[in-house]
């Protein structure tokens, strides 16, 4: 879904894993991982050319005095991965630059099952007998069968993992343990992080479900409850909601009037577009633009074009929606 498809406005950046070096051989668990190197590239020169980084409070601040907010760019970051910390405690701060960074309560409570990767590493395991990625073809073949299990995954075992990766991935060593250590951001690490002017710790729900599949009252118990768990883990307020998977088929009216009636300021999902003036009535959708390796200022002018490189850089798999 592209909205707002000209340039002029403030653009919300998605980013999710930021890393020293990518290194998923799956595109769409790949697209969720972006390199130090690359997003300190696009703040230096979005600086060049003009641009200020934002916070999500500053952008809504304008927004509700109606200033302008052309030439900004808020930076945000889902779900609470673990090197988001070492990305905002030290990079960010070396470049005076603010972030909003949605945390999903099940990520430090360390109840998140964070089947996409525990899927790439079981098919690398089983695929060629163990001995990896040999060809192009091995590639595309491994990412074609990501693309239909993930599928499969979503459609009927999102509530039973364990059930999923025992039928289709019988032999495999499945430690949850394991992805939360390397993953998954701590309690300690999150309330230091919200002890920093340049962060901002917004919610991303609980469990990661897909809100629109919820009942209302489960829907509420998503926003609602994750709230007052964040902020009773880092003493202040939480503000600020992201949400899960954040297309239209994922959060729409029912999921927008419920961010509101939970006291959320702003409420971001990931539908294509920039923010302008005319938002300020809109502040429980607010559109983003995802992140992708190597995107600089300039590539974000045409949001058609972004949005053509994106479908070609993902053909075999489609859109990530994590």
């Amino acid at each position: 879904m592209l909205l707002g498809i000209n340039k002029d406005g403030a653009k919300i950046l998605t980013l999710h894993q930021i890393v020293e070096r990518r290194e998923s051989a799956v595109i769409q668990n790949s697209h969720l991982e972006v390199s130090i190197d690359s997003i300190v590239s696009f703040i230096v020169n979005a600086r060049a050319e003009g641009y200020e980084f934002s916070s999500i409070d500053g952008l809504y601040s304008r927004l509700q005095s109606n200033r302008s907010v052309d030439k900004l760019y808020v930076l945000t970051a889902d779900d609470g991965y673990k090197n988001n910390f070492h990305f905002s405690m030290d990079v960010l701060r070396e470049y005076d630059v603010p972030i909003c960074i949605y945390v999903g309560t099940s990520f430090p409570e360390k109840t998140i099952k964070l089947w996409w990767y525990a899927l790439e590493d079981a098919l690398l395991d089983t695929f060629n007998g163990g001995v990896g990625l040999e060809s192009r073809g091995d590639f595309e073949r491994l990412n074609k069968i990501f693309n239909r299990l993930k599928k499969k995954y979503q459609n009927g075992y999102d509530s039973k993992p364990e059930e999923f990766f025992h039928k289709y991935f019988p032999g495999f060593n499945l430690e949850w343990k394991k992805y939360h250590e390397n993953s998954c951001l701590t309690w300690s690490e999150i309330k230091r992080m919200n002890q920093s002017d340049l962060v901002t710790i917004g919610s991303h729900g609980i469990s990661h479900s897909r809100l629109s599949n919820l009942s209302d009252d489960k829907l509420f118990y998503e926003m609602r409850y994750s709230k007052k768990i964040i902020e009773k883990k880092i003493g202040a307020d939480v503000e600020h909601f992201s949400y899960p998977y954040g297309g239209r088929i994922d959060a729409y009216d029912r999921e927008y009037d419920a961010a509101k009636k939970c006291g959320y300021k702003t409420a971001v999902t990931t539908c294509y577009g920039v923010v302008n003036r005319k938002n300020k009535y809109q502040m429980m959708s607010l559109p983003r633009i995802s992140y992708l390796e190597g995107m600089q200022p300039d590539d974000l002018n045409d949001l058609r074009l972004v949005a053509k490189n994106l479908i070609k850089k993902m053909v075999f798999v489609g859109f990530a929606r994590y």
